[in-house]
């Protein structure tokens, strides 16, 4: 399975050095080359931790076409590539996107997914996903109380 992302959950990700987890989930990630501008765009930690992913499990592959959406473009590109191949997901963290995608029809999946993936696969331990859901909003995750609660019920099982 493979999934074309945004950067809203790669950057988060690589903040906790946790990239690993879209690995527990997707064979590839891909990303256009927006999102790797994006990516890229400034030197921080991050990006070193991102470098190391590109070609090992994220690859650039660029949209035939960009669909024009009233979303940056990064998102606009990402989406665009999943319209082309039906069967890959769109990862992103971002609400209006997600909408956006939905909307034409494609899968998408955000770090509260990947995360619950990861576990269902045996790939984190219950403590382990309960520790990273914390760390993923100690970094800038945003969810609502409500679902921080639901999410840590679904990890208890």
């Amino acid at each position: 399975m493979e999934a074309v992302s945004n950067t809203t959950c790669l950057i988060l990700l690589a903040k906790l050095d946790r990239l690993g987890l879209l690995q527990n989930v997707f064979k590839k990630i891909l990303i256009p080359p927006e999102v790797k501008g994006e990516l890229f765009a400034k030197v921080c930690p991050e990006t070193i931790i991102l470098g190391k992913a590109i070609g090992a499990f994220i690859f650039e592959f660029s949209p035939k076409k960009i669909k024009s959406l009233p979303l940056d473009s990064g998102e606009q590109s990402a989406i665009s590539l999943c319209l082309e191949n039906p069967s890959w997901h769109f990862l992103s963290d971002d609400k209006r996107a997600r909408s956006f995608a939905r909307s034409l029809g494609i899968k998408t999946i955000g770090v509260i997914g990947v995360l619950l993936k990861s576990l269902s696969k045996g790939k984190v331990t219950k403590e382990e996903a309960k520790g990273i859901l914390h760390e993923l909003v100690r970094h800038g995750l945003y969810i609502s109380t409500g679902l921080f609660t639901k999410v840590e019920e679904l990890i208890e099982g």
